[in-house]
């Protein structure tokens, strides 16, 4: 801001050198401070949930529904990471049904429960 501001003020004449740099280095203060106010009002905002929550570790994985997902029931999915393979019991987030062999999004898993959505209505929102 200093820079810009003493070229604008000096650059046809209209102010001396001595008085553009002084009234560009108060623009410049001015600024800096306004730019640390904003800095320091994004650095205060919260995320929706704790990025380190273990509720939300598995959060956006895709996993394979093994037993079906009945309408405001309990299936299972399992989910393969790597070598390893891991199965959960499973719940929608919305109560409706999943057949067997779906793709399905993990949202959260509570008390080694996870809460998905079918794969196909995230995908369609990407």
């Amino acid at each position: 801001m200093f820079g810009i501001a003493g070229y604008l003020l000096t650059r046809h004449g209209a102010m001396s050198a001595g008085a553009g740099a002084a009234a560009a280095l108060l623009l410049g203060v001015a600024w800096a401070g306004v730019v640390t106010r904003i800095a320091i009002a994004t650095a205060r905002l919260k995320p929706e949930h704790d990025p380190d929550d273990p509720r939300f570790r598995l959060q956006g994985h895709v996993a394979l529904v093994t037993t079906a997902i009945p309408t405001g029931g309990e299936g299972t999915i399992a989910l393969h990471e790597g070598s390893s393979s891991r199965t959960f019991r499973a719940r929608t987030i919305d109560e409706s049904g999943v057949p067997e062999g779906q793709e399905v999004c993990i949202e959260r898993v509570d008390d080694q429960v996870a809460y998905v959505e079918p794969w196909a209505a995230v995908e369609a929102r990407l």
